[in-house]
């Protein structure tokens, strides 16, 4: 995880995930396993399917994303 980066509960991020900095993730917010978050994202309301990789500065609210 990144440096400025928030997790706000609940949540789970599964093991593999790389997360950038200064991002905010969550709540209510599931990260599968072997994602790449990039820096300044967004996640809230939301699910992040295996394997995504979701590019800096991307907001994702109330998604499935894959």
């Amino acid at each position: 995880m990144g440096p400025n980066t928030r997790l706000v509960t609940p949540l789970h991020i599964e093991k593999g995930t790389v997360i950038g900095g200064n991002c905010a993730i969550g709540p209510n917010v599931y990260i599968e396993r072997d994602c790449r978050i990039g820096d300044g994202v967004i996640i809230s309301n939301a699910v992040v399917l295996r394997e995504t990789v979701v590019p800096d500065g991307t907001t994702v609210v109330d998604q499935v994303v894959s």
